[in-house]
């Protein structure tokens, strides 16, 4: 292939960035002059705006109970009109461009519907056309099953998408481009002085976002470091402020002066969620669990391994039925577990360094001061998370940024 060891460029940018005539043309004229510097160029495209929202609305109102399989060929439909709209405004800057689906990229996936797992991706049709001199626009959030059946790939596929083509093309970053710049201790819009991450460790980073960072998902973080491939992360719009997030990377806040390097990577939070919890039963209890999750395409990240208590705390953004999930399990485990929904977590995620114990304890320490009931406690090496009714969740994740990183923050930057 002409384009062999040529430095590709993937980019990946977000519904928001998408969302009008005149964003895309704006993303356009910026492809247009990257690939003017000589660099193939490949970009993964969201769904524009709130479509995905919106085709699921539609779906609820002729069925009541949609088949996933069609819910996947109704979805797939959304970063398809994104991937030829964006296409037809390159080749008007210009430039030759080319649209394909995930599964004329070669994106080859499970066959789990609404949730489904990257599983090869043969890039021969991308790469022919790089060597044609196009820019490649790929619909993400989106492949085919062996038996050619499409599939999605669950919440924050797009970039799940850009990572595996990155890794399949070879190229040594993935730039993830969305409405922020970058990755913060904790989300803005709640909490006003965080901190910008200008590095962090790939694996603290999937930690982040499962506990509930909403910049980036933990399944692309993950399959970014086991391809050994860096992130940056940015706004697609905004100044020069980006996260870098790659294997080993030491955590840094913008602007910090040297000195000290801060422990904490952000304190994340998830509004709803299910907790499953049994204090008898043992084996059963666990059974009966996964085998409830999993009919949702749920797999829980750990059960307790003692033999008489079950605790499971669920994000109902993990599932893709969030509401037929509660009911189904609910009616599976009535008198095997306690299922209940009106709380919410709050999680402290830290870099590889310092006492987990010690950091629990402060963590506790400061959700008694601010007054907030801990209802069930999910220690991991990388976080501490605890769940807390849903009124009380925005106080905590003050209270807690305020201690754990507003406060260190400041004495190294004093150094």
């Amino acid at each position: 292939m002409l384009i062999a060891n040529q430095g590709i460029t993937v980019q990946k940018y977000g519904g928001s960035s998408l969302s009008s005539p005149e964003k895309i043309c704006r993303v356009a004229r910026k492809i247009a002059g990257l690939r003017s510097t000589g660099r193939p160029v490949v970009v993964v495209v969201s769904a524009t705006g709130n479509t995905t929202s919106e085709l699921v609305g539609r779906a609820k109102r002729v069925s009541s109970t949609p088949s996933r399989r069609e819910l996947d060929m109704l979805l797939s439909s959304g970063e398809r009109v994104s991937m030829a709209l964006l296409a037809m405004a390159i080749q008007e800057e210009g430039r030759e461009a080319i649209s394909l689906t995930g599964p004329q990229s070669g994106i080859v996936t499970d066959s789990t519907h609404a949730n489904a797992t990257i599983r090869e991706v043969r890039p021969d049709r991308v790469l022919r056309e790089l060597d044609a001199g196009r820019v490649v626009i790929v619909a993400g959030y989106q492949g085919a099953s062996p038996e050619g059946e499409v599939t999605t790939l669950g919440r924050g596929g797009s970039d799940t998408t850009a990572v595996a083509l990155a890794g399949a093309l070879e190229a040594e970053v993935c730039e993830i481009y969305s409405d922020v710049d970058g990755v913060y201790t904790a989300d803005p819009r709640n909490v006003e002085n965080v901190r910008h991450l200008s590095r962090v460790d790939s694996a603290v980073m999937t930690e982040y976002a499962r506990r509930g960072a909403g910049v980036l998902h933990a399944p692309c973080l993950d399959l970014a470091r086991r391809e050994g491939i860096a992130v940056r992360a940015g706004a697609t719009f905004g100044g020069d402020a980006r996260t870098w997030i790659s294997c080993g990377a030491e955590l840094e806040y913008t602007g910090l002066d040297e000195g000290g390097s801060p422990r904490i990577a952000g304190v994340a939070s998830r509004g709803r969620c299910i907790r499953v919890h049994a204090t008898r039963g043992g084996a059963r209890s666990r059974g009966a669990i996964v085998e409830a999750l999993r009919r949702h395409n749920v797999v829980p990240e750990s059960l307790r391994p003692d033999d008489d208590r079950v605790d499971v705390l669920i994000g109902t953004e993990e599932a893709p039925d969030a509401e037929g999930l509660l009911a189904d399990i609910r009616r599976r485990l009535d008198g095997v577990a306690v299922v209940s929904d009106s709380l919410a977590s709050v999680s402290v995620v830290a870099s590889k360094h310092g006492d987990r114990d010690e950091l629990a304890d402060r963590v506790d320490d400061v959700l008694r001061r601010v007054g907030a009931d801990t209802f069930s406690r999910h220690d991991r090496p990388l976080s501490i998370t605890r769940s807390v009714a849903a009124e009380q969740r925005l106080p905590a994740i003050l209270a807690l940024h305020e201690a754990l990183v507003e406060s260190h923050a400041a004495v190294l930057a004093a150094r």
